[in-house]
């Protein structure tokens, strides 16, 4: 109906953010929905150059990421009914860094399991790692507001 339309067209234009090219550090914002980062962490992996380059999500949170009862993890080998097991994130995805000052070791497997992410509760730790990466070389970075809620619009 017309109000549906309406509204859809005014979310998109709020919703929406422009991406002019790709990044080498992203950092997204999970605060919408920050007991469910990997939507963050999904967006942000798009905007990561093809040479590869880093996420740093933050999702500070003491209650950690949500139990999903369809796709969720139970103990060490029981999954819910349409889990497809940890996350297999895209190769140009170097490293992912998870900025919480609570470690939720039973759902680290939502960013790709233990060992593809770093945990800090310390944000300067965090940009010292990729800043000792990166070294003096020019580093381009994004900074998402909010990826939990956003969504990309690349130019046409």
């Amino acid at each position: 109906d017309e109000l549906y339309a309406y509204y859809r067209e005014r979310a998109l234009r709020h919703y929406a953010t422009a991406s002019r090219g790709l990044a080498d550090v992203v950092f997204v914002n999970a605060y919408a929905k920050a007991n469910e980062a990997v939507s963050g962490l999904s967006l942000a992996e798009q905007l990561v150059k093809e040479e590869g380059g880093s996420i740093v999500v933050l999702c500070n949170i003491p209650g950690g990421q949500v139990v999903h009862y369809l796709l969720g993890r139970f103990g060490k080998e029981t999954w819910g009914r349409l889990a497809f097991g940890p996350r297999e994130n895209a190769k140009r995805v170097k490293r992912i860094f998870l900025y919480s000052g609570w470690r939720d070791r039973a759902n680290e497997w939502w960013f790709g399991g233990s060992d593809a992410v770093v945990c800090s509760g310390d944000l300067k730790a965090i940009v010292g790692a990729i800043d000792a990466e990166y070294g003096a070389a020019p580093v381009r970075a994004f900074v998402i507001p909010d990826g939990t809620v956003q969504m990309l619009s690349r130019p046409q």
